[in-house]
């Protein structure tokens, strides 16, 4: 019995990761922060959600439209474009809110 369900649950995280990143939905982290982005199918835009817990709670998103997306090896990929951004600190003493154009 626990071999079928180790089978199941096995099986289960195969389809679902497969179908996250068939949507375009990958992490992103850094010295920022940690981000989730994700891509519509509706439109040409690249979307990020971030939160940086660091320094003050700040968190925020970005659009950007990739110009050039290329692979360099295996998992890793290379972009650039042109894009938006927009936070909001809400905690370490100052609030808040930021705006960006991204290059």
């Amino acid at each position: 019995m626990k071999k079928k369900l180790i089978a199941i649950l096995v099986l289960a995280l195969v389809v679902s990761t497969v179908s996250v990143f068939a949507l375009g939905i990958g992490p992103q982290g850094g010295y920022g922060g940690v981000a989730v982005s994700f891509k519509l199918d509706k439109s040409p835009l690249i979307f990020s959600a971030f939160v940086n817990p660091f320094g003050g709670l700040t968190v925020g998103g970005t659009a950007d439209m990739w110009a050039i997306n290329g692979n360099l090896a295996g998992p890793v990929n290379y972009y650039a474009g042109l894009g938006v951004g927009a936070g909001v600190q809400l905690g370490g003493g100052d609030t808040y809110v930021s705006a960006s154009a991204r290059a």
